[in-house]
């Protein structure tokens, strides 16, 4: 993608990632990386004067990767942590 839109620039380039870049995810170092490496990707475009931006997620309520366990829910909410609903998640991928 990045390659390809050095022929044809983009007018946006939109990345969802996940807050994980920035927090870490206990046990999936893979997954923190994964995301990093988009919002480091949209980092660099945009320094390069591309359009890019990328959208940090955190955890949905009711699905997602956080409902696998309970427990990481209740301590993400503990912490102070919201988790987005799902009809205000959809709602904003609508924009």
């Amino acid at each position: 993608m990045h390659c390809a839109s050095s022929v044809t620039p983009l007018e946006a380039l939109l990345a969802y990632s996940s807050i994980a870049s920035a927090f870490g995810n206990v046990g999936q170092a893979n997954y923190a990386a994964g995301n990093a490496s988009l919002d480091s990707l949209s980092t660099v475009r945009r320094t390069r004067g591309c359009a890019a931006v990328s959208v940090q997620w955190g955890a949905w309520a009711g699905g997602g990767m956080a409902r696998s366990d309970a427990r990481i829910e209740a301590a993400m909410v503990a912490g102070g942590w919201g988790l987005v609903g799902v009809r205000e998640g959809v709602g904003a991928l609508a924009w």
